[in-house]
């Protein structure tokens, strides 16, 4: 049962009846009003409700939908399939609002489970990249280097412009050998020269800020590189963050992907976030998809 204060005065009219005579019909349903009043001879009654059903002008005066509280109890009695739908119809702002019911371990928990295209949009709203990167363990700038979309080519290009100490660092921990002597050009040389496997070893031989300073020039000409990070490279700065801070990274996301965690909620707690809706979408809506909710509707 959906007990709601109707505007009975505008039911009278679509009924074509008095508004003395609607106002005996309080308690009782759209449909049990149809029923008495087809009995006492009004036969025009079922037409009048089917077409109020359809109007969806005349569903949100006659509803009230312009009160939260009123589209909250015809949404209350929506199942969970019904309220993950209407969730596309609400505001990027209501959806974010949405996410505040959360408690910030259940928010990580759906973050962790996204594309990695879609954890790094919220990663770079609350960090800059070089705070990130200086956050990321070694163990795990070592692991984005043995990537295959990491192209090794590319990153011998970017050596060019390295400084001596850098190259001389990696020679060294192939080689085993001192390259105090040995000039620019030759260390650049012998690294062109290494195989797969060595060219790897001598990357991972480096300092951390020098493998920083090749991921940071790197992900600067493909983004995409981002994502050759683990989820948990990629999450664990997050779990720092407090709920408000997370929760604004979240704002990044788009609509569709807002909404998949969302729909988590119980129903209790998610009829109050799609209660959010525009109440002229929602008469719509109601006007389209719902009626036979509208037609259990008690009048108060």
């Amino acid at each position: 049962m959906i007990a709601i204060s109707l505007d009975l005065n505008y039911l009278a009219q679509y009924l074509n009846i008095s508004a003395e005579r609607i106002y005996k019909y309080r308690f009782k349903s759209m449909q049990e009003i149809v029923e008495a009043e087809a009995a006492a001879g009004n036969a025009a009654a079922q037409e009048y409700l089917t077409n109020v059903l359809k109007d969806p002008d005349a569903i949100l005066r006659l509803f009230k939908l312009g009160s939260a509280k009123n589209r909250w109890k015809i949404l209350r009695e929506m199942n969970k399939d019904d309220l993950s739908f209407l969730l596309q119809f609400l505001e990027k702002k209501d959806l974010v609002n949405g996410l505040q019911c959360f408690t910030q371990d259940a928010l990580m928990k759906f973050i962790k489970e996204m594309p990695k295209k879609e954890i790094t949009k919220i990663l770079f709203e609350c960090y800059s990249k070089e705070e990130f990167i200086r956050l990321v363990p070694e163990t795990e700038l070592n692991k984005w280097f043995e990537s295959e979309k990491v192209d090794k080519k590319k990153i011998k290009e970017h050596l060019q412009t390295m400084n001596r100490e850098i190259l001389a660092q990696m020679v060294e921990a192939v080689t085993g050998k001192p390259q105090e002597d040995t000039s620019r050009k030759d260390l650049l040389t012998q690294i062109n020269a290494l195989n797969p496997d060595q060219f790897l070893d001598a990357l991972q031989a480096l300092k951390p800020k020098y493998k920083q300073m090749l991921i940071l020039q790197m992900t600067e000409e493909d983004p995409k590189l981002w994502q050759e990070f683990s989820v948990n490279a990629l999450t664990k700065p997050l779990e720092k963050l407090d709920k408000p801070d997370l929760i604004k990274g979240m704002t990044k996301l788009e609509d569709e992907m807002l909404a998949s965690v969302v729909e988590n909620l119980p129903n209790d707690l998610l009829s109050m976030v799609v209660a959010q809706i525009d109440p002229e979408v929602f008469s719509e809506l109601l006007s389209t998809k719902y009626q036979d909710i509208l037609k259990e509707v008690v009048t108060m």
